[in-house]
């Protein structure tokens, strides 16, 4: 994308002639938002609390993937200027953030018990998951933009600016994970012993890649510093409003597995398994019968999903809409610099 914003500002300067391309400024600039997330963060969130509900004497659970609120960016806006105060211009940002943690479970249970009328029973069961998981979201905003300066100063320049454009963003979600269970029974007679083996080992990976595009309005109010005519440092706030609302894409997933069962383990069987749907990005309610509760979550579906677990069933949206802080470097070309 770094590229794109490259082309972009090429592109743009060549819509002049070279006595009005002398009249531009390139600012460059590099910086940190804060947004809100949406849907995304309701999700993590929600399985955040769903990981913690399921913690029980003998269950244990931890799900160490972070909301995404902080984004780094880097941008370049290209300015024409139409008197010494007010300028025209075109911005294009590129922000891209990246949460990776594990998600884990473990079951474990063993009992013992008489059985009539001499003897006893044993049982043994432990069942674990682990997996590797990260969410990458990246956005690249697009927006015409008005700008107004005014001299405080010296050198010293207030700037304020306004816009409105498009934005095309993209979002993956990957995990890679090992899963095991493993059941045995022991029956202990005083004539004879039973043993029965109940094993399955899979993994794989599962992932899910979606893009969206939509409408995006930005504002800005910074100060910059005149190094020279043609030279000048700038630091800005600025807020940005962009929901994001029709997400659609593919989902994949890549199974292995092995099982092993039957008195002693006498019977064994393995496999695996590839499959692929596109569709759109949804957000659920998800009752769940392991905790009674209820947990936002987002599914990649063809249809609508209907079950009757899921609530309040909806196209996700995902709002990187936010504020933030950027710091550049500007060059000015032609008479006014």
């Amino acid at each position: 994308m770094p590229r794109k914003i490259f082309l972009l500002a090429v592109g743009f300067c060549t819509l002049f002639e070279p006595s009005v391309a002398s009249e531009l400024t390139a600012k460059f600039c590099a910086g940190w938002s804060r947004v809100d997330g949406g849907d995304l963060n309701k999700s993590i969130d929600g399985w955040q609390r769903y990981y913690h509900d399921l913690q029980s004497p003998y269950f244990s659970a931890e799900y160490r993937l972070e909301k995404m609120h902080d984004f780094p960016e880097v941008g370049l806006e290209i300015v024409y200027h139409l008197s010494p105060r007010w300028g025209v211009g075109i911005q294009a940002c590129w922000q891209r953030q990246r949460r990776s943690g594990d998600i884990s479970t473990r079951m474990a249970k063993a009992e013992t018990s008489p059985l009539f009328p001499s003897g006893t029973m044993s049982i043994t069961l432990e069942e674990t998951s682990t997996k590797k998981a990260s969410f990458t979201l990246e956005s690249l905003p697009v927006v015409l933009t008005v700008s107004y300066s005014l001299p405080l100063s010296g050198n010293l320049e207030l700037d304020l600016g306004v816009g409105g454009g498009m934005a095309w963003s993209r979002l993956h979600y990957a995990e890679d994970g090992q899963y095991s269970f493993n059941y045995f029974e022991e029956k202990i007679l005083p004539s004879a012993r039973f043993d029965y083996v109940e094993k399955f080992n899979s993994s794989g990976g599962y992932s899910e890649k979606t893009k969206s595009y939509g409408l995006c309005f930005s504002g800005r109010l910074g100060l910059v510093f005149k190094l020279n005519s043609s030279l000048s440092l700038t630091a800005e706030l600025f807020g940005r409003f962009l929901e994001l609302k029709n997400w659609k894409g593919k989902k994949s997933e890549e199974l292995k597995w092995q099982q092993t069962w039957g008195p002693g383990g006498a019977f064994s069987d393995r496999g695996e398994s590839e499959e692929s749907v596109s569709g759109r990005l949804w957000r659920v309610d998800v009752q769940s019968n392991d905790t009674d509760g209820r947990y936002p979550r987002l599914v990649l579906a063809q249809e609508k999903p209907a079950s009757p677990a899921f609530a309040s069933v909806r196209l996700a949206r995902i709002d990187l809409s936010g504020v933030g802080l950027r710091i550049g470097i500007a060059f000015r070309f032609g008479p006014g610099g």
